[in-house]
C-alpha cells in the first residue's frame, strides 16, 4: 500500500466516473487536478463531525493510492442508525457536489473501508416519482406505478472519498453494495426490491462505474425538478441508469416494456421561441376573441405573454425545441384573424416561408406525447372548474373540407351546415359547473368506409394506427367519458 502526502483535490470525489487507470495516467489526462498537501487537523474534524470518535477522525488524513489488488479486501458497513452515521453525513456534506440533506422516507447509508480506513460512502433512497424513460422501460400503467413504485431504490449518493485514488474501487464497492442491498432493504422496510435506479450528470461524469457494474443506461431526465406542488425546469438533464434485481418484475406487475422515446432531445435553445413570443405581441387576433374580452392594446401584449406562458407548461410533451416553436405558432394561428387555419398560411404569417414544410410535417408526422398533454390540460382545468355537482357533456362536431385526403374525411352528415357534406367529424367531451366550462377530451370519428380493404394505402398515408377498428360515435363517447371518470378529476352528477 502506498501512502503519499499529496492528492488531487478536484475530481477525486465522484459519482459514477471512477478511476479507470492508475494515478499518473489520471493526472496526464488533463482533468484539472490541483495538487495540495494534506493538512487535516483531526481535532477540527471531530468538532464538525459531532459524535464521531477521535480515532475514526484521524484516519481521514491518510491518502490511499494504487491498484485494488494491492490492498486488503474492502469491507462494507451499513451505518444507518449507528455511531458511524454522523461520519457518513460529514463526508457527503463536505465532499459530494450535491451535498447532504436530511430526507424523509426510506434510506440506507453505507460506508466502505479498507482495513481501518474509510474509502467510500453510498446511500439508497426512495425512487423518483416520475421519470419518462424509466417508466417506459418498465412499461407499467399509472395505477401500477403507484402500486409498485416502492420496490425501486435510488442510488442517491455515491462518493469515493477525496484521499482515495484506487483503480476500479468505485465499481467494486458498487457491486458489493448491490449484492447485499435487497436483503438489507427487506429487513428494514419489509419491501422486496425489483429494480435500482440512479442519475448521472453527463457534464461531470461518464457513468464508468455503473457501466462496469453492469448497469444499463436507458435514457435521460427532462431537466425538471419538484418545487412545492409543481415541477419547474432547472435545465440539468441527467442520464438514467437502472439495474434489474428481479428479472421477472414485468411478469409480476403484468406489463410489457414500452418503446423508447420516439424523438431525440438535443440541448435546448430558447432564442427562436422567444422571438416568436415577441411576434405574438403584434399579432392580429380574431376580432370575436378580443371583443368578448373587452381588451385594449396594452392587454394584447399581456395576452400574448400569457399564451406563451400557458404553452410553456406543455414543453415537456414535445420532442425538440423546434416542435415547441411550431406548436406555439399553430395555436396562435388558430386564435388569429387569419381566414385560413391550415398549416401553410399559419407558418407564413408567424414563422416565414422557410418554415412552411416544417409546419406541415409537424402536423402530420412529428411526434409529441398526446396523453401527457391532455392529462396536463385536464389537471389545470380541474383546478379552475371542478365541482361535486358538475356535469359532463358529449357532442359530435363536424368540419367542412374541400379535399378528400384528410384523415377521416367523407361525405357524411355535417351538423355545421345541417346536411350531408364532405367533412370530418369528431366526438367531444366537455365539463361544466357553476365555476365555468371547458373541453376535456376528443377523438376523430373514422367512417366505416375508411376501413375497407381498398382504403389500406390511404390509411397508411395518413398514419392511421394499424390496430384501430371502426367504432360508432356512441362507442367513442362512452370510452372518452369512462376515461375522464377514471381520472377522478371531474366529479359529476
Amino acid at each position: 500500500m502506498t501512502i503519499l502526502s499529496a492528492i488531487a483535490s478536484t475530481r477525486a470525489c465522484e459519482r459514477g466516473d471512477g478511476f479507470g487507470s492508475c494515478l499518473p495516467e489520471w493526472i496526464d489526462a488533463g482533468r484539472g487536478g490541483d495538487m495540495r498537501s494534506i493538512a487535516c487537523n483531526p481535532l477540527e474534524a471531530i468538532a464538525v463531525m459531532g459524535r464521531v470518535k477521535e480515532p475514526f477522525a484521524k484516519k481521514s488524513s491518510l491518502p490511499l493510492i494504487g491498484a485494488l489488488k494491492d490492498f486488503v479486501p474492502v469491507e462494507l458497513k451499513l451505518v444507518s442508525g449507528s455511531e458511524l452515521e454522523p461520519a457518513w453525513d460529514y463526508y457527503v456534506k463536505q465532499f459530494h457536489y450535491l451535498g447532504y440533506q436530511k430526507l424523509l422516507g426510506h434510506r440506507l447509508k453505507y460506508l466502505a473501508f479498507i482495513g481501518e480506513y474509510s474509502v467510500a460512502a453510498l446511500s439508497w433512497s426512495a425512487p423518483a416519482l416520475k421519470i419518462g424513460d424509466r417508466d417506459r422501460f418498465i412499461g407499467w400503467s399509472e395505477e401500477q406505478r403507484l402500486t409498485h413504485l416502492d420496490q425501486i431504490a435510488n442510488n442517491s449518493r455515491f462518493l469515493i472519498l477525496p484521499w482515495v485514488m484506487i483503480c476500479n474501487l468505485s465499481s467494486h464497492v458498487l457491486s458489493m453494495n448491490m449484492k447485499r442491498l435487497a436483503k438489507d432493504w427487506e429487513e428494514h422496510f419489509n419491501k422486496r426490491l425489483w429494480l435500482l435506479e440512479t442519475f448521472v450528470d453527463p457534464s461531470r461524469y461518464k457513468g464508468t462505474s455503473y457501466k462496469a457494474a453492469n448497469w444499463k443506461r436507458i435514457g435521460q431526465t427532462n431537466g425538471f425538478g419538484k418545487q412545492g406542488r409543481s415541477y419547474v425546469r432547472h435545465g440539468a438533464i441527467k442520464e438514467v441508469y437502472v439495474y434489474v434485481l428481479e428479472p421477472r418484475f414485468r411478469e409480476i406487475i403484468g406489463c410489457q416494456q414500452k418503446p423508447s422515446e420516439l424523438f431525440h432531445r438535443p440541448p435546448q435553445t430558447q432564442r427562436k421561441v422567444e422571438e416568436l413570443g415577441m411576434i405574438l405581441e403584434h399579432c392580429q387576433w380574431h376580432p370575436d376573441l378580443t371583443a368578448q374580452m373587452d381588451i385594449d392594446e396594452e392587454g394584447i401584449g399581456t395576452m400574448a405573454q400569457e399564451l406563451v406562458d400557458f404553452h410553456r407548461q406543455f414543453h415537456d410533451c414535445f420532442g425538440r425545441i423546434e416542435h415547441q416553436r411550431l406548436g406555439l405558432a399553430y395555436i396562435s394561428g388558430l386564435m388569429s384573424n387569419s381566414k385560413a387555419k391550415s398549416a401553410e398560411p399559419i407558418a407564413l404569417e408567424f414563422l416565414g416561408k422557410e418554415s412552411v414544410r416544417s409546419m406541415q410535417q409537424f402536423m402530420k408526422s412529428y411526434r409529441w406525447d398526446h396523453e401527457a398533454m391532455q392529462s396536463a390540460h385536464q389537471r389545470m382545468l380541474a383546478e379552475m372548474i371542478s365541482q361535486p355537482d358538475g356535469m359532463i357533456s358529449v357532442d359530435p362536431c363536424e368540419f367542412v373540407k374541400k379535399g378528400k385526403e384528410s384523415v377521416g374525411v367523407a361525405r357524411q352528415y355535417c351538423g355545421t351546415v345541417g346536411k350531408v357534406e364532405n367533412c370530418q367529424s369528431g366526438v367531444f367531451v366537455g365539463y361544466s359547473s357553476t365555476k365555468g366550462y371547458g373541453l376535456l377530451s376528443c377523438r376523430l370519428y373514422m367512417p366505416k368506409s375508411w376501413f375497407a380493404p381498398e382504403q389500406e394505402e390511404r390509411r397508411k398515408a395518413n398514419f392511421v394506427p394499424e390496430d384501430l377498428v371502426f367504432e360508432t360515435k356512441q362507442q367513442i363517447a362512452l370510452k372518452l367519458i369512462d376515461k375522464v371518470m377514471q381520472s377522478g378529476l371531474f366529479p359529476a352528477k
